[in-house]
């Protein structure tokens, strides 16, 4: 019995730490897509000021 408990609690604390990681990947690639849209505003920005 003891065992069922650790092995559900093992279970458990995976899942949490898989959401929690899970939810900081998409925040650091919603940054990551955020610097490439100024990134590419920036160099269209530069083409329109040489034309």
């Amino acid at each position: 019995m003891d065992f069922a408990v650790l092995v559900a609690v093992a279970l458990f604390a995976a899942v949490f730490a898989s959401v929690i990681f899970g939810k900081e990947l998409d925040e650091k690639e919603k940054q990551a897509i955020a610097k490439e849209k100024v990134e590419s505003e920036k160099e269209k920005e530069k083409a329109v000021r040489k034309s």
